[in-house]
């Protein structure tokens, strides 16, 4: 659809803007920041410049150019106001919403206003006006969005916490897609707080190693740091934030940030986060030897869903690990138990050594044992080899609810190999 302005003039007034005018939305782009101000009877927009402009002839330019701007943003946000939006937070979404639409709206709008230059703090900024009867949006300039594409579309420009819990408030997110964005912040891609993005940069691949054997004062003063900043009651934040706190996290809080994420899962929508909480509801607690004398085997089992893979060692499968093949391919499964123990706590994490884990334990008829291994595996690479058919087998056996959702999925995934398709179609 073409945009058509009629009777457009563009008045270039040097105004006294002493109209009580409050910002309803806001919208960025690589010139300048824009504030949609609003009135009963008027629409101004207000453009402050993020890098100075030198000369009259290129303010000229850029003058025009944000006039334009100004232009398409009061149009677009006629059309948002007037969009059902089923959201809590609309009013957030409105830059997602000009991303997201592209939007070539048909209008008839006259006298658009302009000041002069003027400065706003370190840049200069302008404001343009118009009177709302000088503007109106033609009958088919409206349409329908799609909610779940506009959250997206949020999150794609904001890459914050804020726009991930708006996404998260949503129950179609699949499994890649929230797997993805846990990533993204846990690894410290995200914008977090300062002290989280600190911490996370502190023994990066070996802070639970760390937390449990070693005497780290910074690491720890850190932590704590951490704990004492607010949190929201945004339950993805929760369980971002948790997740690191629970693997950095000296004994004495290690409970305690679990008792929070444990609580952040069992709200959040989603099959993957389902998954995890079921993994908890389901974990071995009893063989627990207490944080002071656990090993990193020991709080895999004991606390699943826990871990940031990012505080992890992660290695290539070693020594430890041959050997429990050829014990495992002999079906001693306690000698391959006692292998693959040596294997996380002498070498490392990996995929493949966390499969066989959940698999050994599944074979042993404790499927409660082996989940927590193979979620963590699945977390650092999915593709690995005979991990889906396993996930599936023990979810089966301990009778998870959604186990036809997650199986569905699992066949619609590229790459997944025969065994794994034959255990999940069985």
């Amino acid at each position: 659809m073409t945009k058509t302005i009629y009777s457009l003039f563009l008045v270039g007034l040097f105004l006294t803007l002493s109209l009580p005018l409050h910002a309803q939305v806001y919208y960025s782009d690589e010139k300048a920041n824009y504030e949609i101000l609003i009135d009963k009877s008027v629409y101004q927009v207000k453009a402050q410049l993020k890098e100075n402009i030198p000369g009259s002839r290129r303010l000229q330019m850029a003058k025009s150019r944000l006039r334009l701007k100004a232009v398409d943003l009061v149009g677009n946000y006629i059309i948002f106001k007037n969009t059902v939006i089923n959201h809590d937070n609309k009013e957030e979404l409105f830059e997602a919403f000009v991303d997201y639409s592209q939007l070539h709206f048909e209008a008839q709008i006259n006298h658009f206003t302009a000041t002069a230059w003027d400065n706003c703090g370190a840049s200069r900024c302008i404001y343009f006006q118009c009177n709302k009867e000088d503007f109106t949006i033609e009958e088919s300039s409206y349409f329908q969005v799609d909610l779940n594409q506009l959250l997206q579309s949020n999150f794609d420009r904001k890459r914050s916490l804020s726009a991930a819990c708006l996404l998260f408030q949503e129950e179609d997110n699949d499994i890649k897609e929230s797997r993805d964005i846990e990533g993204f912040f846990l690894s410290g891609r995200g914008k977090l707080e300062t002290e989280y993005q600190h911490l996370l940069k502190l023994h990066p691949y070996s802070q639970l190693q760390y937390s449990l054997f070693e005497s780290d004062s910074i690491l720890e003063a850190s932590t704590y740091q951490a704990f004492e900043l607010p949190i929201s009651n945004c339950n993805f934040e929760r369980l971002i934030k948790y997740k690191i706190l629970f693997t950095c996290a000296p004994y004495n809080k290690k409970k305690a940030a679990f008792n929070e994420l444990e609580e952040a899962l069992n709200e959040m929508k989603g099959l993957w986060w389902e998954i995890q909480s079921f993994a908890i509801d389901e974990r071995n607690k009893a063989d627990f030897p207490g944080f002071e004398n656990a090993t990193s085997f020991d709080v895999v089992m004991a606390y699943p869903a826990a871990l940031n893979i990012y505080g992890l060692q992660i290695t290539s499968p070693g020594e430890f690990y041959q050997k429990a093949l050829v014990s495992f391919a002999e079906e001693d499964f306690k000698k391959t138990i006692e292998w693959l123990q040596n294997e996380i706590n002498l070498n490392g994490f990996s995929s493949e050594t966390l499969n066989l884990i959940g698999a050994t334990y599944r074979l042993k008829d404790h499927p409660e044992k082996g989940l927590p291994f193979l979620l963590l595996a699945y977390n650092m690479n999915p593709e690995t080899l005979y991990l889906k058919g396993n996930i599936s087998l023990c979810l089966s056996i301990l009778d998870f609810p959604n186990l036809d959702a997650l199986n569905a999925y699992y066949l619609q995934t590229p790459n997944l190999d025969n065994w794994s398709r034959n255990q999940i179609e069985k």
